[in-house]
């Protein structure tokens, strides 16, 4: 496996890192970042004072050796007097410093996710669809937060490390120029040895932490709900724990040989400064058996060079930490440029609310990338408002996908779709979706009272209850809702984040999400096979309540569906029957019984199972 070691590029990026990662400290809250720092910096310069007052107590008591004089004993009761308050002070600020410690590394880690999150909101449906790009968004999501609270607190522990260190090499520099010349020698290689071991961790974890939620993978499927009754039925929960155990025991003896390699260059770093410190007190005693050096010399020295070392040990931890933690960040920095493809200019069209809404498709061919077969070709049809429409053909004719590019989750490879008569790509799209009611085949099933389920579906009324209620009637979920405790007051989900949860039939969902669609009072409606589980009959009932609701609106909105029971699809004015990414056939369902010998043999092929 190849290691990432830094050279000047990578310091170069480390050093734009940091400053990406105070200027986000900063703008989270730039208080809490003053203070921390200001809070290290007195804490930084108590040990070279502690040495220093050590060295004049032992130098008062070796003078005063024997002679009883009282004025030695003043003297010795005062530095320990200082001493105490310097442990006091030192313990204030630490105390101090853990409280802002704690508020600030909360900040970060909901801070940053936050970013992260809402960045991630604004990226293109494909982004998603891209696997590459969702390998880095799990990887950023789940270790930048905390990255970016370790390269802070290493750059505090290491800035308030180097104001120790510059303190504490004045008091040895006193006893000879080559103390300090032997202190980084010994050290300095310690710090090299922890970029070396940061370039390691990086490139482990990007190795290996797509495989360890491979292993958790298995973990979930074995304990979540939703999965338990496939698993007894196929009897497949001892194959899942076998794979769990044989891939954990893959990645531990991967991690153990890591460890490995890590504990040796461990073992290197912490013996070098040792080394170095027996050398200098070696040397330190020899002066003190020649008289060249005092007691309080030796005392001084000792307290010094371990706070020396102590303080660079620290800077090289932290030198690490900040070099391990920056390669991870760079993966932030480049989740953060990238930018949506799909934006309207800046004097978009702002379509009003509830104005109703003409689709033309003129020409438009789809393919999902360069290098793969057109989806959609040459499509062209216009679609009226309060029209009903149905799309219909085999799986893979293009249904879903010409629902996308309606949505603007794509943009046509060539060809136009015009909204009222202007290209969907010059359109506002937040005045565009307001207009819209949409169903899809596996709609959402939110942690959430019911009136909040509902109103999701238009959050400017999320607190209406009037129009949250219509909308309840209109998807024929005011029934079942009323029966349960609680009311539109009712907690549901699965997680049950609150106590007494009501749990739903998939069919109740349905209704929720069709309740949803309707809050908008929307110009166009798009049902994306929503009825799939259904029974033919429930599907049927399900269509018909919708057709009901929307007849008695003041504007008739045009509803678009997918569906594959010709029940429901005779119920459309417009039928337009997909093959192969064209439109095959256009017509009612009359219309095409008499011209398209396809869509008869689609219809009696079906119509056979019923009899």
């Amino acid at each position: 496996m190849s290691m990432v070691t830094p050279g000047a590029g990578s310091l170069r990026r480390v050093m734009v890192n940091l400053g990406s990662v105070l200027r986000l400290s900063w703008q989270e809250d730039w208080r809490l970042v003053t203070g921390r720092g200001v809070l290290r910096a007195l804490s930084a310069g108590i040990p070279a004072a502690q040495a220093y007052i050590g060295k004049l107590l032992f130098d008062a008591l070796s003078a005063g050796y024997g002679s009883g004089d009282r004025q030695v004993w003043r003297t010795a009761i005062g530095y320990l007097v200082l001493e105490g308050l310097l442990l006091a002070a030192r313990t204030a600020l630490q105390s101090a410093g853990r409280l802002v410690d704690a508020n600030l590394n909360h900040l970060l880690r909901f801070g940053i996710m936050r970013r992260i999150m809402a960045h991630a909101a604004r990226l293109d449906l494909s982004s998603y669809e891209d696997p590459q790009l969702h390998e880095r968004l799990q990887r950023v999501s789940d270790e930048t937060p905390w990255r970016v609270q370790g390269v802070l607190g290493a750059i505090f522990n290491a800035a308030g490390e180097a104001v120790a260190l510059l303190a504490v090499l004045v008091v040895i520099a006193r006893l000879g120029g080559w103390y300090v010349g032997l202190l980084f020698a010994t050290t300095i290689p310690a710090i090299l040895i922890g970029l070396r071991e940061g370039g390691m961790v990086y490139t482990w974890q990007k190795a290996w932490g797509k495989w360890y939620r491979y292993v958790d993978y298995f973990r979930h499927v074995v304990l979540l709900p939703q999965f338990v009754m496939e698993l007894r039925l196929f009897r497949l929960a001892p194959h899942f724990i076998e794979r769990f155990w044989n891939s954990a025991r893959t990645f531990m003896r991967a991690y153990f040989w890591f460890e490995v390699r890590r504990q040796q260059l461990f073992a290197i770093k912490t013996l070098l400064p040792d080394v170095g410190y027996l050398c200098g007190v070696g040397a330190l005693l020899r002066g003190v058996v020649q008289g060249a050096v005092t007691v309080g010399d030796a005392v001084m020295f000792i307290g010094a060079f371990k706070t020396a070392q102590g303080s660079l040990g620290t800077i090289a931890e932290a030198t690490g930490e900040v070099y391990e933690s920056s390669l991870f960040i760079t993966d932030l920095q480049a989740l953060l440029q990238l930018s949506p493809r799909l934006v309207a200019p800046s004097r978009a069209r702002v379509l009003r609310r509830e104005e109703p809404l003409t689709v033309e498709f003129k020409h438009v061919w789809f393919r999902y990338a360069a290098d793969t077969p057109d989806v959609l070709r040459d499509i062209s049809v216009t679609l009226r408002p309060g029209q009903r429409v149905a799309l219909i053909g085999e799986n893979g004719a293009g249904k879903t996908t010409l629902i996308k590019l309606l949505l603007r989750f794509y943009d046509p490879s060539a060809g136009q779709i015009l909204i009222n008569g202007t290209d969907v790509r010059a359109i506002d799209l937040a005045s565009y979706y307001a207009n819209i009611g949409m169903i899809f085949q596996e709609p959402m099933r939110h942690e959430a009272r019911v009136r909040e389920q509902i109103g999701y579906g238009d959050l400017a009324a999320l607190d209406d209850m009037a129009s949250i209620r219509h909308a309840a009637q209109l998807g024929g979920a005011d029934a079942f809702i009323d029966k349960l405790p609680g009311g539109f007051e009712a907690h549901l989900g699965m997680w049950e984040l609150e106590e007494h949860t009501q749990k739903l039939s998939g069919g109740q969902w349905q209704r929720l999400a069709l309740a949803r669609a309707m809050m908008p009072r929307a110009s166009l409606i798009i049902l994306d096979e929503p009825t799939s589980s259904l029974d033919p009959r429930g599907e049927q009932r399900f269509f018909g309540q919708l057709l009901r609701g929307i007849e008695g609106e003041s504007a008739r909105p045009m509803v678009v569906f997918i569906s594959h029971r010709f029940s429901t699809v005779r119920q459309a004015d417009t039928i337009l029957l997909l093959d192969e990414g064209r439109i095959r056939a256009e017509g009612s369902h009359e219309e095409l019984i008499r011209s398209d010998a396809g869509y008869a043999e689609l219809f009696e092929a079906q119509a056979r199972w019923y009899r």
